[in-house]
């Protein structure tokens, strides 16, 4: 029986074509050829001649592409494939072109980026060195115009009164306060009027004290310190405000003076005050003595919320006693160890709204009273009968219960948002007052509460 296979598979390649073609010939001899076999010398000679003319095509492209390119750019290149390498070889080799592609991406990124690196170091080097020469050309230039330079301190002060029943001092959350508003808005006008400072100001609580704060700058040169001082002048309001805290007119600081000064300088010489410029006496007709400190009795500074219900809500005032040390001489007759009423300086027509009147003393039983009203020179006051001892006096507390449609600013008259109370000896004849207002926390209790947000604006 004939062969029908002849040769290896590789029938293309011309190295085998001998072999071939004599099996193509035995093939005809048997007669089992019927028509021309890849491996004839027709199929044969076409398969050389298309060969050639690729080989051609390609060396003419890459002789074209040399005239323009780089020799090492060639983009079009032919190989002949490993036909004496397994597939095994190949996939093995291929691999390791892979690997060794990827570790010399990775080190040639690690060598960028430590080239970068070094020529950041070497700018930033020239860079400082520059300002540095700068610097120093700088301050050999203008080393006339300078001063002795020191830190420059910018002082706020509080100047109690003379009679200071109730005194105010600064906490040191009060004192990080005033010392982050004056620094931040003294530093933000330097920065604005490029003015030249050795230290800019910032919070220190070393200068922090129950009636003085401070914070301290220096200077780079004196000629500019004076050209910022109407800059500064301008922020003295602001320095001010910061410095009482909120509010001048705020029932702590009454009778108290707000100074901001700056010490030891003469090429930014500041200084301003300010005060409240609220009434000390609330009812100009008013015939008995109303300083402060005349009665061992005095009111605090804020009222509180003690209770509220769907229809109404009563308001606290808190009644202290004074030591005996700080009583001052007034003339007051009778007997000055007994309060005998509470005055509240109002507005008559609301008196509707007052549901009732109810009296808290230290020792014994709270009551309900019933309040009477005294006209004065066409104003009136609410007066409220208690008659207590110092003992009963110790953090005692009045409260008016009022409906929820007004509120204790509604019903009080005098400074815009604050209530006046006097606290009256048995004879009448001396009634030192006071002003006291809503307090914060009493003030959000009952906006959440009961809806109702007392108006702070001035009436």
């Amino acid at each position: 029986m004939a062969r029908l296979f002849c040769g290896s598979r590789n029938w293309g390649w011309t190295r085998r074509a001998p072999r071939m073609r004599r099996c193509a010939s035995s093939l005809r001899t048997t007669g089992l050829a019927r028509a021309a076999p890849p491996w004839s010398s027709s199929a044969l000679r076409r398969q050389a001649t298309r060969r050639a003319s690729v080989q051609q095509l390609f060396s003419t492209l890459r002789a074209s592409a040399a005239r323009f390119l780089k020799p090492q750019l060639f983009l079009f290149r032919y190989r002949t494939p490993h036909h004496h390498l397994s597939r095994h070889h190949l996939r093995h080799r291929h691999r390791h072109h892979r690997r060794h592609h990827r570790l010399r991406l990775r080190h040639r990124h690690l060598h960028h980026r430590r080239h970068h690196r070094l020529r950041l170091r070497h700018r930033l080097h020239r860079r400082l060195h520059r300002r540095l020469h700068l610097h120093h050309r700088h301050r050999r230039r203008h080393r006339r115009h300078r001063r002795h330079r020191r830190p420059l301190p910018h002082r706020a002060k509080l100047q109690p009164p003379a009679i200071d029943v109730r005194p105010y001092r600064y906490d040191p959350y009060a004192c990080f306060q005033i010392q982050d508003a004056i620094s931040t808005q003294i530093n933000v006008a330097l920065i604005d009027n490029n003015i030249h400072m050795l230290s800019y100001f910032v919070l220190n609580y070393n200068y922090c004290t129950e009636l003085e704060t401070r914070v301290c700058g220096t200077f780079a040169y004196a000629a500019e310190a004076q050209n910022f001082k109407a800059t500064a002048e301008a922020l003295m309001p602001y320095f001010l405000g910061s410095a009482s805290v909120g509010s001048v007119c705020k029932p702590e600081l009454e009778g108290y003076r707000v100074e901001i000064t700056t010490e030891g300088s003469t090429c930014l010489d500041l200084s301003g005050s300010t005060s409240c410029n609220a009434a000390a006496t609330p009812v100009p007709s008013s015939t008995c003595n109303m300083a402060k400190g005349t009665l061992p009795f005095l009111v605090s500074t804020r009222y509180m919320v003690n209770s509220w219900s769907a229809n109404s809500t009563e308001y606290c005032f808190q009644v202290n006693v004074l030591d005996a040390s700080q009583v001052v001489p007034g003339g007051c007759s009778g007997d000055l160890s007994q309060l005998g009423e509470v005055q509240l300086y109002a507005r008559r027509n609301l008196s509707a709204s007052v549901h009732a009147v109810r009296i808290y003393p230290s020792v014994g039983s709270s009551s309900i009273v019933t309040p009477s009203w005294t006209a004065i020179g066409g104003a009136y006051l609410f007066n409220v009968p208690l008659h207590w001892s110092i003992s009963q006096a110790q953090d005692a507390s009045v409260c008016i219960e009022l409906d929820n449609t007004k509120t204790m600013l509604d019903l009080c008259l005098g400074f815009p948002g604050q209530c006046y109370v006097s606290t009256v000896n048995t004879n009448r004849d001396c009634c030192p007052s006071y002003r006291t207002a809503l307090g914060l926390l009493a003030l959000t209790a009952l906006t959440f509460n009961t809806g109702v947000a007392p108006r702070l604006t001035c009436k």
